[in-house]
């Protein structure tokens, strides 16, 4: 998905990321991830001309792997080490 190749996970924050040049594109993830209950979402254009979408707080982080998640292997374990969530539970 669109987290999995264009995403990113801070590793001193809650935070996740995700950028494209395509500010329509990011909108409609931004409105899915609203209607499943994710926020506060940003979606801001940063000095490169690149639009980025913010995902912030533990609580949304969690939403989001609960919901969607990622299937990017370094992702995933990343993520997961932050929410402090075993490889097992999040399997079952």
């Amino acid at each position: 998905g669109v987290f999995d190749a264009e995403g990113s996970i801070s590793k001193q924050r809650y935070s996740l990321r995700v950028y494209n040049k395509k500010r329509k594109m990011l909108q409609v993830v931004k409105n899915v991830l609203e209607r499943a209950g994710i926020k506060p979402v940003h979606l801001l254009r940063d000095k490169r001309d690149i639009w980025v979408l913010h995902i912030y707080e533990k609580k949304n982080l969690r939403k989001f792997q609960q919901k969607f998640g990622f299937h990017h292997p370094s992702k995933r374990v990343l993520l997961l080490k932050k929410l402090k969530i075993s490889l097992y539970s999040a399997n079952s």
